[in-house]
């Protein structure tokens, strides 16, 4: 399966990092709970970077509210194989937004099984149907490298041959998109609600074995961190989408690509992987 991100080079990565770990420079979630990790701990924030004069945010951290829900803590069977529930709907334009997460479309379908797994675009149609109506090209195809353009050629987004609806379009008996969810999308959240703990959500992701996790708004997404705190593998389609920063790249997450099928759930891993989320990204060795 190519990489979505095959255009990106070197250069451009590098670039992206420069200065990444600054406060100022990263998501305004990461920010906040950032701050209010270290507050609910009363301990102040660490050095701040002498060039920026703000702190620097190595590793993403999550405040006790995620880590200590009891949603989190309690075990339950692994009895999904594979869980992705996130939006197609984020800062960025929804052709970047679409070729950063369009390997796990192509992915779904070939892995995905009725009886085990659970998918859902939380965003259904949101942005979509405008899009798709103007025609816009929306991506490469992740496999062939085609163009993926708008109404009609896009295997994801069209005429519903079904409902003769624009927009998405269910990609099998698995793809949960259009029954009643109250899964919190925060880009369409009120101000007050973008940084709750989504009980449905975690509810899925400590049932599942193994967690697609496509980038997001920049090569890498918050749902990474979310699978190792809830002990399901992380899939990705390149290393690039495992690390927000320089120093979370040093790190030894244990994952597969998207390209190692089958794949194994090992306890070991999800072991490993939950004690590193403690450890860097969470406070709770810092008490």
């Amino acid at each position: 399966m190519k990489s979505p991100y095959k255009k990106w080079t070197q250069n451009k990565v590098d670039s992206w990092f420069e200065g990444k770990a600054d406060a100022g420079s990263v998501p305004n979630k990461i920010k906040l709970w950032f701050y209010e990790s270290y507050g609910e701990l009363g301990r102040d924030v660490p050095e701040h970077n002498a060039a920026s004069g703000k702190p620097r945010i190595l590793y993403t951290l999550y405040p006790k509210r995620f880590y200590q829900n009891p949603i989190v803590t309690t075990r339950v069977e692994k009895d999904l194989d594979f869980v992705f529930i996130g939006s197609f709907t984020m800062s960025i334009s929804l052709k970047e937004a679409m070729r950063n997460r369009s390997w796990v479309l192509e992915f779904a379908k070939d892995y995905f099984k009725e009886e085990n797994s659970l998918f859902i675009n939380t965003s259904g149609n949101y942005r979509l149907i405008q899009e798709v109506k103007h025609g816009s090209p929306i991506s490469e195809h992740p496999r062939s490298g085609a163009p993926v353009a708008g109404m009609g050629a896009d295997p994801y987004l069209g005429i519903d041959p079904e409902t003769g609806l624009a927009g998405w379009r269910v990609l099998g008996p698995w793809d949960k998109t259009w029954e009643p969810h109250n899964h919190l999308v925060p880009k369409m959240a009120k101000l007050e609600n973008k940084n709750n703990f989504d009980d449905a959500y975690f509810s899925a992701m400590m049932r599942a074995k193994f967690a697609p996790c496509p980038g997001g708004d920049g090569p890498w997404s918050m749902r990474f961190y979310e699978a190792l705190m809830c002990r399901a593998i992380p899939i990705v389609s390149w290393p690039r989408e495992s690390y927000r920063s320089v120093e979370e790249s040093q790190l030894d997450y244990k994952y597969y690509l998207a390209d190692d099928g089958p794949f194994v759930y090992r306890k070991d891993w999800a072991a490993h992987n939950y004690e590193l989320f403690l450890k860097h990204h969470t406070l709770y060795y810092n008490v």
